[in-house]
């Protein structure tokens, strides 16, 4: 997975700043790649265990991804942990 430019939080704070707000369509850009992305994990029994705005981030296409090194496998009675793809 490729590195992000801007965290979300980056981007709130820009547009805080500058009294920018989000669109509708800005909000679904952003919470639709994630929500699908927490899908794709529950549906593999992962959790990702830090959501918040300085974890997602934006690549050079303007996607939106997830990243942080805490992910919890459901698989495993000792709750392994795994790093992030980027990470590797």
């Amino acid at each position: 997975m490729e590195r992000g430019h801007k965290s979300l939080e980056e981007e709130i704070n820009r547009r805080r700043a500058n009294k920018d707000f989000f669109s509708s369509s800005d909000i679904k850009d952003i919470v639709r790649p994630i929500y699908l992305q927490l899908k794709d994990l529950e549906r593999t029994n992962f959790l990702h265990r830090n959501v918040k705005p300085s974890n997602i981030l934006q690549n050079n296409a303007g996607l939106w991804k997830l990243s942080d090194t805490g992910i919890l496998s459901l698989n495993t009675k000792s709750r392994e942990i795994f790093d992030a793809p980027e990470l590797e």
